[in-house]
């Protein structure tokens, strides 16, 4: 089905004397299949003009998994991105630019089986970057995710709340903000019960996913608390502090590289999902400056007390005196 887009193109093109049109043809295979030919797949060519992306056409393929969109103005300020749709998933092809001298493409697009339980993703390499400040931590994750499997993990619905999760990433829940590196990814996570979540598919092969966020210092402890969220193979940890010798880690033995930078390497054989990685640095000094006022009114009301106890006692010494010396009282007493 062609789209204005494709109609508007070509009433411009009729007002040239010579107008160049293209095509884009190619094949859908499933690759978890030993890339045999995916048949009545869903084809969408989307193109991008002016830092807009629209779709442009669709079609689906025949029975030997071909398709092909015919008549497309050959122009090189047109970006042509086809995809296929497999299970709710779409599988888009790397960005083409048909021109005078290379009208006609041809492309493969590659889709996938879906896989529901038994989440495969594996995280190859985990980096943490801690950084310290009076008043708050900064911390930088980067995570390079694995889904050596060939079939793509869209994760198991969740009726009560109707999501798909794939991934959820247990950052402490007193973070203040977080943002994502890549756009795409800020726009696809949310905050779900305490944990950044997404439901994103993940595709087979390796995705790198970095983020940074806040964590305010409160009270006396400063430490880092992060609980494993996939199997992993090596978690590297930075630390730069001002006292790098007192930064301890309940999981690895600290290396100090350099002055105020302290780093623990942890192994994935060593550790399970849902153990907590702790990271202690030293504890914030009480500032009396901070105090002084509360400080002022406590000892304020320490003497008032020493002094009320001290008079009572002073009191109850002269009563008794006073009862002693006096015969009358004496008298009446006996």
């Amino acid at each position: 089905m062609t789209s204005a887009f494709l109609f508007a193109a070509y009433v411009a093109l009729v007002g040239q004397l010579e107008p160049v049109v293209g095509s884009i043809r190619g094949v859908v295979v499933n690759a978890s299949n030993n890339r045999t030919p995916d048949p009545n797949a869903q084809v969408v060519l989307r193109v991008q003009l002016d830092g807009q992306l629209a779709i442009a056409a669709e079609c689906q393929s025949d029975e030997l998994g071909r398709f092909a969109f015919e008549n497309i103005p050959a122009d090189p300020d047109y970006v042509y991105l086809p995809g296929a749709n497999r299970d709710g998933v779409h599988y888009p092809s790397s960005r083409i630019t048909l021109g005078p001298e290379n009208p006609n493409s041809f492309v493969v697009l590659s889709t996938h089986d879906t896989l529901s339980v038994d989440n495969p993703l594996v995280i190859r390499n985990h980096d943490v970057l801690i950084r310290t400040d009076d008043n708050s931590l900064q911390v930088s994750e980067t995570l390079t995710i694995d889904n050596p499997s060939l079939m793509t993990y869209v994760g198991q619905l969740d009726n009560l709340h109707n999501r798909q999760t794939t991934l959820s990433l247990s950052i402490p829940s007193n973070f203040r903000r977080v943002t994502f590196e890549k756009e795409f990814y800020g726009r696809h996570f949310i905050l779900f019960d305490g944990r950044l979540e997404t439901e994103i598919p993940w595709t087979p092969g390796r995705r790198e996913l970095a983020f940074t966020y806040v964590i305010p210092i409160v009270g006396q402890e400063i430490a880092w608390k992060r609980v494993v969220d996939l199997p992993f193979e090596h978690l590297h940890i930075t630390v730069q502090s001002r006292t790098p010798q007192k930064v301890t880690c309940n999981s690895a033995p600290p290396s100090h590289p350099a002055d105020g930078t302290v780093e623990f390497e942890i192994s994935g054989r060593d550790s399970a999902v849902g153990q907590l990685i702790q990271i202690e640095l030293e504890r914030k000094k009480l500032e009396l400056a901070n105090y002084g006022g509360f400080l002022a009114i406590a000892i304020l009301l320490a003497l008032i007390g020493i002094s009320t106890v001290i008079a009572r006692s002073k009191q109850n010494e002269q009563i008794e005196r006073t009862q002693t010396s006096d015969p009358a009282r004496l008298g009446k007493a006996a």
